[in-house]
């Protein structure tokens, strides 16, 4: 049924990176928000589903200790911003089996 599986939301994690080209900023759009995820997506789950796309720098699930479970979002780094953009094109909208 609908309830198998959840859409996920892709983009970058900063919208307001600058022009300016600076390392920093560039740093900031290697990164990629990920949401709408299934809670049984842990954050070596969500490692497995982005490093495809480019080198992973790091993939973080965010946790809620009081409920001991994701909160259902977390970011991936890649070590370019070919990759985040990558991650995003491929990735945004897919259907990820919830169990």
């Amino acid at each position: 049924g609908v309830s198998s599986g959840s859409s996920i939301n892709v983009a970058m994690a900063v919208e307001s990176a600058t022009e300016s080209g600076s390392a920093e900023d560039q740093d900031r759009q290697c990164m990629v928000y990920v949401g709408n995820l299934p809670w049984s997506i842990d954050s070596y789950g969500l490692e497995k589903l982005f490093e495809p796309f480019g080198q992973l720098r790091a993939a973080q699930i965010s946790w809620d200790d009081s409920k001991d479970r994701s909160r259902g979002y977390g970011f991936v780094k890649y070590s370019s911003i070919e990759g985040a953009r990558n991650a995003i094109r491929s990735m945004n909208g897919k259907l990820i089996g919830g169990r």
